[in-house]
C-alpha cells in the first residue's frame, strides 16, 4: 500500500493573480484524479516580494476567497487533501499574514498555519505556539512554511508535537544556500519525512527558475528532487505500513529528548542585526529601477579625430559618461 502525493511545482507571475490561479485551479484538478493529497507552494497566487502592507493590499485572500472555495470544491469531488500557500488576510482583524491551509476530503479547512519568519515589510508573524499539525488516514501530518525550516527548532517542535510528516509550501531560489540540505536535515533530525513544494518564475527580486521541489524519508533519503522552468505536477508514492507511515525512525530519535525541559520558542527575525532584519539580499536579484541607455556612433566621430591623441581623449571622455550613469 502506498500514499501518492503530487506537488504543484507552479510558474507564479509576480502579480498576475488572476492567470496563476486560473493556471492552480487547473493543475490541482488534474493532480486530484491521481493523489490523495497535493500540496502546493508558497504564496501561490500573488508571487513573493512586495514591499508594503500598500503594495500587497489587492493580493491578499481570505479563507473564504475565490482560490480556497475552488480547492475545496476540487477536495470534496476527489477526495483528496490540499495543502495551500498564499498571503492571507484574516476575517475578523483584517491583519495580514504569509499562510498555509489544510483542506480535507470533506472541503473543511483543519489546519491554518501562519508563517512564524515572515516578511517584516507587511506579514505579522504566526503565534509561536500555533499547533501546525493535523490527523490524516496515514498519521499525524504538520506544516512549515519556507524559512521556517531555516533552524531546527520548528521541525524539532512539529515532530514533538507527533507528526510523522511535514510539508513546506515554499519559495526557495536557487542562490544562496541550497534547500535540499536543509530539509534532509530536518528529516533526519527528527526521524519524519520532509515534502517541500517550491515553485519557478521570476520575482520582482528573485527567480525561482532552478528552484527544487523534494522530498525525504526519515532517514534522508531522497524520494524526489526535481526543477522546471514550467508549470508542472510532480508525483511519488511513499510506501506505506498497514496503512500508516512509518513510525519507527521517529520513536527512535525523539526518545533521546527531554521535552519536559522544553519552552515556549519564538524567533522573530524582523529584530535581527543582520541588515535591519531585511533577508532580501538573498535574493540574489538587483532591485528594479530606471536604466539609462546612451549610444555613441565611434566611428562617425573617430573620422573627424586626426591623430592618437585625440582617439584617447574620446576614450577617456566615454569612460567618464559611462561611470556617471
Amino acid at each position: 500500500m502506498e500514499l501518492t502525493l503530487s506537488l504543484i511545482h507552479l510558474n507564479v507571475r509576480y502579480k498576475e493573480i488572476e492567470s496563476n490561479r486560473k493556471e492552480l485551479i487547473e493543475l490541482n484538478r488534474k493532480a486530484a484524479k491521481k493523489s490523495q493529497f497535493i500540496v502546493n507552494t508558497e504564496m501561490a497566487i500573488s508571487g513573493y516580494s512586495f514591499t508594503s502592507l500598500i503594495d500587497i493590499d489587492a493580493y491578499v485572500e481570505t479563507e473564504n476567497g475565490p482560490t480556497l472555495l475552488a480547492l475545496k470544491e476540487i477536495a470534496k469531488t476527489n477526495n483528496v487533501y490540499i495543502c495551500i500557500g498564499f498571503a492571507e488576510k484574516d476575517i475578523k482583524t483584517g491583519i495580514l499574514y504569509n499562510a498555509a491551509h489544510i483542506i480535507d476530503p470533506s472541503g473543511k479547512i483543519i489546519c491554518k498555519y501562519r508563517k512564524i519568519n515572515a516578511e517584516a515589510r507587511w506579514a505579522c508573524p504566526g503565534e509561536g505556539n500555533q499547533d501546525n499539525t493535523f490527523e490524516t488516514p496515514w498519521g499525524k501530518m504538520g506544516v512549515l512554511i519556507c524559512s521556517d525550516t531555516y533552524y531546527g527548532l520548528f521541525a524539532r517542535q512539529t515532530a514533538l508535537r507527533g507528526a510523522q510528516m511535514i510539508l513546506i509550501p515554499s519559495n526557495w531560489p536557487s542562490s544562496g544556500i541550497d534547500p535540499r540540505n536543509i530539509w534532509r536535515a530536518r528529516a533526519m533530525e527528527n526521524g519524519i519525512y520532509m515534502v517541500a513544494c517550491n515553485r519557478s518564475g521570476k520575482d520582482r527580486l528573485m527567480s525561482c527558475d532552478n528552484a527544487w521541489s523534494c522530498a525525504y524519508t526519515p532517514g534522508g533519503d531522497e524520494i524526489l528532487s526535481q526543477r522546471s522552468m514550467d508549470s508542472t505536477i510532480l508525483s511519488f508514492q511513499i510506501p506505506l505500513l498497514n496503512g500508516k507511515l512509518t513510525n519507527t525512525y521517529r520513536k527512535n530519535v525523539l526518545k533521546t529528548r527531554k521535552s519536559e525541559l522544553y519552552h515556549s520558542i519564538y524567533l522573530d527575525m524582523r529584530h535581527s542585526d543582520y541588515d535591519g532584519g531585511d533577508f532580501t539580499s538573498y535574493y540574489n536579484m538587483p532591485k528594479p529601477g530606471k536604466y539609462s541607455i546612451i549610444s555613441f556612433a565611434k566611428e562617425i566621430l573617430s573620422k573627424s579625430l586626426s591623430s592618437k591623441k585625440d582617439n584617447g581623449l574620446y576614450d577617456c571622455f566615454l569612460k567618464k559618461l559611462i561611470r556617471k550613469f
